[in-house]
């Protein structure tokens, strides 16, 4: 009999987290496919960004977190600056160690960033800045106690909040291609665990690749 609630337990996670995957793809392609038919919209942006992300106001260490997703420009403000969002998946956290035990908080979101971008020439160094909110997606902590090497999984969701703010800052460099690369840092402004008294706030600092794709549709 336990047996068989496991396995219902281990087969609706799964399903859960199918159903997370097909969402988010579904949102990345609805938001593709409105860059390419809306004439407004200048460039889509693919992104991908790996780098140590760490929850600040603990013993937390860093590890290695994960983004991807898209990015389109929707406003010129003027001839050097404009007005970008984006939509991205991003895993982040941090390493922990105890006297008893040791372990990662895993954290995943889906963050829609608004940026305000600034590149004096088409290509070359630019640099952004704006505001991230984001949704808490899964929350796990991954543990082993002390002498042994069983790993245990906890799903505390429940216990952090799942809205997040943050101020991101990001400075890159365009090639004449559409290739880039740069680095974002995104600092968290909002408390991740609810029952913390202490500030306890996500930070990211991640290297960025990136291709630019060109809407000729623009009129």
């Amino acid at each position: 009999m336990f047996n068989i609630i496991i396995k219902n337990f281990k087969k609706q996670n799964a399903m859960k987290k199918k159903s997370i995957i097909f969402l988010f793809i579904s949102l990345m392609g609805f938001y593709s496919n409105s860059v390419a038919q809306v004439s407004c919209i200048e460039t889509l942006w693919v992104i991908l960004g790996l780098g140590p992300s760490k929850i600040m106001g603990g013993s937390y260490e860093d590890p290695l977190g994960l983004e991807f997703g898209l990015c389109s420009k929707f406003l010129n403000i003027n001839k050097n600056m404009n007005l970008q969002t984006e939509i991205k998946y991003t895993t982040q956290g941090g390493k922990y160690a105890e006297d008893m035990y040791s372990g990662r908080v895993k954290l995943a979101y889906v963050h829609l960033p608004i940026m305000i971008s600034y590149m004096k020439n088409k290509n070359g160094f630019f640099a952004e800045f704006g505001l991230q909110p984001g949704l808490l997606v899964s929350a796990k902590d991954e543990y082993t106690l002390q002498g042994s090497n069983e790993k245990i999984t906890n799903d505390f969701k429940s216990k952090v909040n799942s809205f997040e703010f943050g101020i991101p800052l990001f400075v890159g460099y365009k090639l004449n291609n559409g290739l880039g690369c740069g680095i974002r840092y995104v600092q968290g402004l909002s408390k991740v665990e609810k029952s913390l008294s202490e500030s306890n706030v996500n930070s990211f600092l991640s290297f960025r690749l990136f291709y630019i794709y060109v809407n000729t549709k623009k009129k």
